[in-house]
């Protein structure tokens, strides 16, 4: 089973894989407001108990992510932003002047001020279990824009 953010709803989706023709398909199980912080009844009443106990780890997951301040968020989500765009230079034939001078000097500032943070560890990382990268990755966007608008 997993989970997936559509719009304003939750999917959760179970997985079912055919051995004789090797083929995977995926059924929407139930979904539900993506507003609620808790497994409603409908919700629990389509999934077994281990789905049960996976959903409500994975919305654990995303609360943490919505109490993360924007500025945690922002930093957390960067290393697979720039993996992102690092893969869409990959894909371009020409880059303007003016995005790539904002890009090289915005790049070199940031590193100056990263590099203030050598050596620094904080072991408060949250360990992700049941929300993928991905997820994690456009939970992260959806609160900072959240914040900042």
């Amino acid at each position: 089973m997993h989970f997936k953010l559509e719009g304003a709803s939750i999917h959760c989706i179970r997985t079912h894989t055919n051995h004789k023709t090797n083929t995977i398909t995926e059924e929407i199980v139930v979904s539900f407001d993506s507003h609620l912080q808790e497994v409603a009844p409908h919700v629990a009443a389509r999934l077994t108990e281990d789905e049960i106990f996976s959903l409500r780890h994975w919305l654990k997951e995303r609360d943490q992510i919505d109490q993360e301040p924007t500025a945690q968020n922002l930093l957390e989500a960067l290393p697979d932003v720039i993996e992102k765009a690092t893969e869409a230079l990959a894909d371009l034939d020409h880059l303007d002047k003016i995005t790539y001078d904002k890009l090289v000097n915005i790049i070199e500032v940031f590193l100056n001020k990263i590099k203030q943070y050598d050596g620094v560890c904080d072991g408060s990382r949250i360990e992700f279990n049941e929300m993928d990268q991905n997820q994690i990755l456009a939970e992260r966007i959806h609160q900072v824009k959240k914040d900042l608008t």
